[in-house]
């Protein structure tokens, strides 16, 4: 009877240490880190001069400084175009705002019409950050 309560004690023991074993070469959660498009709110009726401003949590927003720092990037924002793919740079165009200065907020002109907006984090090379959530308001430009 003890040599099978010696048995069990042994076999839990070797199934404890394994499962911890799997846990340490688990890579580590990603950050909780995002961007947040705080205006203007989601199916807005805006004026063709539309105020985005933005909120970040997890990361540090300041101006672009050509290099790669871990938690540290500037806002792009993105008007009725695709995102950049994370790790890839992307010309400024038009459609797409570098607010390089380290800005939360910016002011598009735009025609009347339904847009979208992505807000996105990128590194002070202007390539998107990994693990940071973006966000996308859709807005109805028209009179109010």
């Amino acid at each position: 009877m003890r040599l099978a309560v010696f048995a069990l004690g042994l076999a839990a023991l070797a199934v404890a240490s394994a499962d911890a074993a799997a846990q340490e070469r688990l890579p580590p959660p990603p950050p909780k880190a995002w961007v947040k498009i705080v205006s203007p709110k989601r199916a807005a009726v805006v004026p063709g001069k539309v105020e985005v401003k933005l909120d970040a949590q997890g990361v540090s927003i300041r101006a672009a400084n050509g290099t790669r720092e871990t938690g540290i990037g500037h806002h792009h924002l993105y008007l009725d175009m695709p995102v950049t793919p994370v790790g890839q740079t992307h010309a400024e165009s038009g459609q797409l705002v570098h607010l390089a200065d380290g800005a939360t907020s910016h002011v598009f002109f735009v025609t009347p019409g339904k847009h979208r907006i992505i807000a996105a984090v990128a590194y002070g090379n202007h390539v998107l950050m990994e693990g940071v959530a973006q966000d996308t308001v859709d807005v109805v430009v028209g009179w109010k």
